[in-house]
């Protein structure tokens, strides 16, 4: 395992324990949140978070999603519990 693997197991276990069972929001580090396009279904981004896709943490396997993207592309996104 690399650095980056231990750092983002680390960060996603914390998330897990954060956010399971719950309702979130998927942020990137600029801030912006992740939305779907009502007509065709693209991911697309958003400032605005009342635009933004929620997603059931456990059900959407967000936490092994995000785990992939930091994997792959060393970006970290996270997980907002929504309210």
């Amino acid at each position: 395992m690399t650095t980056n693997e231990i750092n983002a197991w680390a960060r996603i276990t914390n998330l897990n324990a954060e956010c399971s069972g719950k309702k979130v929001l998927i942020k990137r580090e600029d801030g912006k949140y992740l939305t779907r396009s009502r007509l065709d279904g693209n991911i697309e981004w958003t400032e605005n978070k009342s635009l933004a896709y929620i997603y059931d943490y456990n059900e959407d396997r967000v936490g092994d999603q995000l785990q992939e993207v930091e994997r792959r592309y060393n970006a970290k996104w996270t997980a907002e519990i929504y309210a």
